[in-house]
């Protein structure tokens, strides 16, 4: 057979297409090589890896899913690692083009569910001119779409970060799509992108974390569930704020519908410290990635076997100088990033809930600067505790939970933090700082709001009626 000026043989798998005639040997992986021959002379050599057979310097081994290309295509300086690239295949078409933009996604966002969200995206120039004009990118999500009007000006390998509005995330796990549209554009074959995506919350959620655990003891984070079906974690990953993802589980870890599961630095040191947790409790397979406890705080991330982002929580500290003491979520419920923030310190007298409910959590979220306090009459025999919550209006940054009795004597301070969650919550168990039972009563419980100066700007008072 013969080739036309311009016109390109693909050879492939075991056989030449245009003759059907079989092609004896095979490509390795590398290193290897690859040799053009007319009757028994050599017309090129290609080869990768460390290899003797070669064009001057041999051309590097590529990762699986792209391939060597020449650039610019038909060029030959007589040196594999000058005349060949890492690619994407292009197969039947030119390696490369003159003008060439490619679409590609930024790192999946964790939405919040029916919220709109912004979408991340990289337009590189792949092309061998520089790419200068006009594209629009439109990405769709659901029955929600969105899209951008992006000026270009970009030289040969350089890219530009640019992002797109959508109106909501869908309830449920979805696939976004996106493409780009360019008449200067000469390659169409990247010009879309997708990315998976889930929204928040999600089946499970980061609810509880010790940053700063007791001298000798073990940094660990609690995972709830929100599943209706068990869920299992192997080839799950963990990673924080370095981004590093570290596997959690090979297999045979999972957590059940509604339950938890408490991920340790070191699981013996956790069981020694926390004997009564009923949860299960097991060490990343992939390695701890160290909580950071600086006031800076950290990032924690779980992604599932997919490589999609499922959760990931930033926090700030919260426990200065204490040791010991957890922060919780006060809701598994919203989303993880909620506006007002997620952590309180945990004000359970043992320092932390690991396995079971958080001291901090609410049964529902209230509406800005109101406090509730429930149930009222309450008794400590038959309902344990008396739950107060609430949250902060626009400009307050901390608060103090007191009780008082009905001659204006303070009996408790339940709370007090600042810089926390908008929202808080936290329970009075009937009892007095020094631990004896307060007599049936009534009591005033007193939330003061405070600004950032540290002054007191309001105080919200509601009556709680005690009886044994």
């Amino acid at each position: 057979g013969s080739l036309s000026a311009g016109e390109r043989l693909l050879v492939c798998g075991s056989s030449v297409p245009a003759t059907g005639e079989p092609l004896l040997g095979s490509i390795e992986n590398g290193p290897d090589a690859v040799r053009l021959l007319v009757e028994s002379i050599t017309v090129d050599i290609v080869g990768y890896g460390d290899v003797p057979y070669r064009e001057g310097e041999p051309a590097p081994d590529v990762p699986a899913g792209l391939s060597l290309s020449r650039k610019p295509d038909g060029f030959d300086s007589d040196d594999n690692a000058s005349d060949f690239v890492p690619a994407g295949p292009t197969p039947g078409l030119p390696n490369f083009f003159d003008r060439d933009l490619e679409l590609a996604p930024g790192e999946a966002p964790l939405p919040c569910c029916g919220e709109p969200f912004a979408m991340g995206f990289r337009l590189v120039n792949r092309g061998l001119e520089r790419f200068t004009g006009g594209v629009v990118i439109s990405a769709s999500a659901g029955a929600g779409s969105g899209e951008i009007a992006v000026d270009v000006d970009l030289a040969p390998s350089e890219s530009k970060e640019t992002a797109v509005e959508l109106p909501y995330a869908p309830q449920e796990s979805f696939v976004l799509r996106a493409r780009i549209e360019s008449a200067a554009d000469e390659n169409v074959r990247n010009d879309t992108a997708s990315a998976p995506i889930g929204p928040s919350p999600g089946d499970l959620v980061v609810s509880e974390i010790m940053y700063r655990p007791m001298s000798g003891g073990s940094e660990w984070l609690e995972v709830a569930s929100r599943a209706a079906v068990e869920i299992s974690l192997a080839r799950w990953r963990l990673s924080d704020a370095t981004g590093t993802r570290r596997l959690v589980s090979e297999g045979g870890l999972s957590i059940e519908p509604g339950g938890h599961i408490v991920l340790a630095q070191d699981s013996a040191l956790f069981v020694r410290d926390h004997p009564l947790c009923p949860a299960r409790v097991a060490e990343p397979s992939g390695g701890w990635p160290w909580l950071n406890d600086g006031e800076e705080g950290d990032e924690v991330a779980l992604y599932d076997p997919a490589g999609r982002v499922v959760e990931r929580v930033r926090y700030t500290d919260l426990v200065g100088e204490e040791r010991g003491r957890s922060i919780e979520r006060f809701s598994t419920d919203v989303c993880s990033s909620f506006p007002g923030g997620l952590w309180h310190r945990s004000s359970s007298p043992a320092g932390s809930t690991p396995g079971v409910p958080n001291s901090t959590s609410l049964p529902a979220i209230p509406s800005p600067g109101t406090v509730e306090a429930a149930p009222n009459p309450f008794c400590p025999v038959r309902d344990g505790t008396v739950r107060i919550w609430g949250m902060t209006a626009a400009g307050e940054t901390g608060l103090l939970v007191r009780i008082f009795d009905i001659d204006g004597v303070e009996v408790e301070r339940l709370f007090g933090e600042e810089e926390g969650a908008r929202v808080f919550g936290c329970e009075w168990d009937g009892r007095a700082a020094g631990g004896t039972e307060s007599p049936t009563g009534l009591y005033i419980c007193v939330v003061e709001f405070i600004t950032r100066g540290g002054g007191v700007c309001r105080r919200e008072k509601r009556c709680i009626a005690l009886y044994r």
